[in-house]
């Protein structure tokens, strides 16, 4: 037999092996570093990557002067350097802060005591949001259950501070053929019969599926 075995597993090398310190340098990549080497100099830059040998690449590197009252020149930056372990003696990472992911600071109550209102921290009381019906069609420009800016407002203000006039039309009729509506009562009855339709559909397990497959790239309908 000639078939396949179970996928074998990356073969990582040198400090690649080591996940916790991977996962660290990996969390501080962008952040501004201090390289300090044997021979007592420190350099500073932009913490680029590593290689599986633990060899530092800094971007945009400058040795640091004691008491330099002013930034670096521009012909004392280096684009990159690479830093090899057997000449660095400590790495420092500045404003880097590991328990930002871990901080109670996304419930609503901590929301609500970290708001700041003109640089001042005051209590800000949430209000419950209010769905209503979620087969509803009330959902539509004109609904007065925004909380943001009227649509015709937002047009007048962009036409009187900038000149810009939309050409936005409700009736979509640069993109659909008009229907003709009778007013009659069998008229009536089927267009609230294609609304129920269209509710049912759009509220199905298989509809939410295919909606979510589509917007899930990479997904087909066998996995």
């Amino acid at each position: 037999s000639t078939g396949k075995g179970p996928p074998q597993s990356p073969a990582f090398e040198g400090v690649y092996n080591n996940s916790r310190m991977l996962h660290f340098l990996t969390a501080v990549v962008g952040s501004p570093c201090d390289v300090k080497v044997k021979s007592g100099s420190t350099f500073e830059g932009i913490f680029k990557t590593l290689s599986s040998k633990f060899e530092l690449a800094v971007d945009a590197v400058h040795k640091k002067v004691p008491d330099q009252p002013v930034g670096p020149r521009r012909e004392d930056i280096v684009d990159t350097m690479v830093f090899k372990p057997s000449d660095v003696m400590l790495v420092h990472f500045r404003n880097v802060d590991f328990n930002y992911a871990t901080k109670d600071k996304f419930t609503d109550s901590a929301i609500a005591m970290n708001s700041k209102v003109n640089g001042e921290h005051k209590e800000k009381v949430l209000q419950r949001w209010e769905g209503g019906d979620s087969n509803s069609d009330d959902y539509d420009l004109e609904s007065d259950m925004s909380n943001g800016w009227d649509p015709n407002e937002m047009f007048k203000f962009n036409e009187e501070n900038y000149g810009v006039k939309t050409t936005y039309d409700s009736s979509l009729s640069s993109y659909t053929v008009p229907l003709e509506k009778d007013n009659t009562e069998a008229f009536r009855q089927r267009e609230a019969r294609a609304a129920q339709l269209a509710r049912e559909i759009e509220s199905s397990p298989q509809y939410r599926l295919r909606i979510a497959m589509e917007n899930d790239d990479g997904r087909t309908e066998e996995e």
